[in-house]
């Protein structure tokens, strides 16, 4: 007994110091490298210009949270699937992986990009590959494919270095979203005065968001191509005396599936996705 109850302790410091990526190819989202970070640059002036213009400060520090979701659970073993990323999140990075937190800590002049993970849930890298596929633990090279700064361990966000007049910016309805975790979130939000926070940064993310760029508009009429082809099939394929709607969506389900092997509603690991539900 005593000896399994020590092993198990071995077995969770392990695991708690070894933070991970799925194994993942940027290219697969049909986004560049460059286009995320024109996007961070992007949000950054738009943060810079609303603090010089409504705030009217011309020397100031700025801290932008923004969460990803969790990985959600119908059991103790059995994920829901398929997992669905925070979509700011995802606009910003690239990045598919549960619990992690994107913050961009800046001033007038410059920024930094630093993204925090969360330890391996399983207790070992081996165990949590053999469900879910190989995964990454280099920090320099997780900071090559996002393009980023620096990689922490989420269980480290509190005790981050922040200039203790920065403005938070960050989304008031992460704090009653059930798909996303706070149990480091919430602590960290604490740390800011109240007079110095901005909660809604999904204003500026989605002004940055409805101007598409050329890539975004060729990788939605592609979708729309795909969608129009997985209709006209289905209809095809559809029966008049047919009373269960739910065999027409799993029909539409598989055509789709079959086009480009792009499945629907979420984010696939090719080129594209399409996302009805939203």
């Amino acid at each position: 007994m005593f000896i399994m109850r020590n092993i198990s302790i071995m077995k969770t410091f392990i695991r708690r110091r070894h933070i991970y990526i799925d194994h993942y190819d940027l290219s697969s989202t049909g986004i560049s490298l460059n286009e995320y970070h024109q996007r961070r640059h992007s949000l950054i002036n738009l943060i810079r210009n609303y603090i010089k213009t409504e705030q009217k400060q011309s020397s100031y520090n700025f801290t932008i949270c923004l969460p990803s979701s969790t990985r959600l659970f119908m059991g103790p073993d059995v994920a829901y699937f398929p997992f669905k990323q925070q979509s700011d999140f995802y606009y910003l990075t690239g990045c598919m992986q549960p619990d992690a937190l994107l913050l961009l800590n800046g001033n007038d002049e410059t920024f930094s990009t630093n993204l925090f993970l969360s330890s391996c849930p399983m207790n070992s890298i081996n165990d949590y590959e053999r469900w879910y596929g190989p995964t990454i633990t280099d920090k320099d090279k997780i900071c090559q494919i996002f393009g980023i700064d620096s990689v922490h361990s989420i269980d480290k966000l509190n005790s981050f270095k922040i200039p203790s007049s920065s403005i938070l910016f960050y989304n008031s309805q992460i704090t009653d979203d059930t798909s996303i975790n706070k149990k480091n979130l919430i602590p960290f939000l604490k740390n800011f005065s109240s007079s110095i926070v901005c909660n809604q940064l999904n204003h500026f993310l989605h002004s940055l968001r409805s101007i598409k760029s050329l890539t975004e508009q060729n990788l939605i009429r592609h979708a729309c191509q795909l969608v129009s082809k997985a209709f006209i099939k289905t209809i095809k394929n559809c029966k008049k005396n047919i009373q269960n709607e739910y065999l027409i969506n799993a029909r539409f389900q598989y055509e789709c599936t079959k086009l480009e092997n792009t499945p629907m509603a979420f984010y696939p690991e090719n080129k594209i996705f399409l996302n009805y539900e939203d």
